[in-house]
This record gives C-alpha cells, sequence and structure tokens, in this order.
C-alpha cells in the first residue's frame, strides 16, 4: 500500500511539473570523479572484484519560470576538497597517503569556475539542492566566508527533513 502510494504521488507529481511548462535551462558539468566502496556501491544487486567503483560528482543548473521570473537551481554543487573530510575519504587518504589519493580521484572543475563558464553570477542562484547530504559540506557555498559574505548570497537550500536530520 505505501509502494502504491509513492508510485500515485509520482505520477500526481510528474504531471504537474509537465503542466507547469518546459525548463528554461538545464546545464550540467563534472566536478569530480572518485572511488567509492563496490559492495556499497552496488548493494549486493551485482557481484564483483574490484573492491573499488568509480562514481562521477556532476553538478546541474536549472533554471525555470515561476511566479514571472526565472527561478536558478544548482541541483548538486558538491565540493570534493570539503567532501575529502567525511569519515570515508579520510581514512582512505589516512591508509594510503594523498599520492593514492591524487591517483585515484580526479577534479574536473570547480563551482565558481563552472558558473563563470556558464555566464552565471553566483548572486543569482536562487536554491541548492543535493540528492543526499551524508558527505556534503555546504559551509562553502551558503555560510559567510571571508569578508562576511556567502559565495552563494541569496540561495536556500532544499533539502527533506528526514535527510536534514539524519545529517
Amino acid at each position: 500500500a505505501r509502494l502504491e502510494a509513492v508510485r500515485r504521488a509520482g505520477r500526481k507529481l510528474r504531471d504537474r511539473i509537465l503542466a507547469s511548462g518546459a525548463a528554461r535551462c538545464v546545464r550540467t558539468v563534472d566536478l569530480a570523479t572518485f572511488p567509492y566502496p563496490t559492495r556499497y556501491a552496488l548493494q549486493g544487486v551485482a557481484g564483483s572484484p574490484a573492491p573499488y567503483v568509480f562514481m562521477r560528482n556532476r553538478m546541474q543548473l536549472v533554471q525555470v519560470a515561476a511566479g514571472g521570473r526565472t527561478v536558478t537551481i544548482l541541483v548538486n554543487p558538491t565540493d570534493p576538497q570539503r567532501s575529502a573530510a567525511a569519515p570515508f575519504f579520510a581514512r582512505l587518504e589516512q591508509r594510503y597517503g594523498t599520492t593514492a589519493s591524487r591517483l585515484l580521484s580526479t577534479f574536473h572543475t570547480t563551482i565558481p569556475d563552472a558558473l563563470a563558464a556558464w555566464g552565471v553570477a553566483p548572486e543569482t542562484i536562487d536554491y541548492v539542492t543535493f540528492d543526499h547530504l551524508h558527505v556534503q559540506d555546504v559551509r562553502g557555498l551558503l555560510a559567510p566566508g571571508p569578508g562576511g559574505r556567502a559565495f552563494l548570497p541569496n540561495a536556500k537550500l532544499l533539502v527533506q527533513k528526514a535527510e536534514l536530520d539524519t545529517l
């Protein structure tokens, strides 16, 4: 019953999204490629002798019309440098050293560089959201930094309450 309720809600949300019109802009950029334990990545669905799979963080810029204006949303703007401090990644670096970490991970671009390449000013970002929060550190985006100003000064964090409670 619960699964069917989720399916119904999903179809209803899909219909609402489709009725609201097309997105004005969707762009994506690779931020970082990194190792992740195979046993967690595949969740037992498939086996692999490799201890790690390589995952890639991608950030999306989505712009939609709402309330007579363009709303700009950054999806998954993961800060790879800050995420490296998450317990799993910190243990990996402690175990294998910084050289191994540099060999296993690739940093493709930064959030500021991606926005600049797209011609999007940080002040125009309205919302930031993530597919999950367990290795996210949003302070670099939303908290006041040097000079007392946040990198995304007008952005609000969109997050599920249960995910925020877990974090």
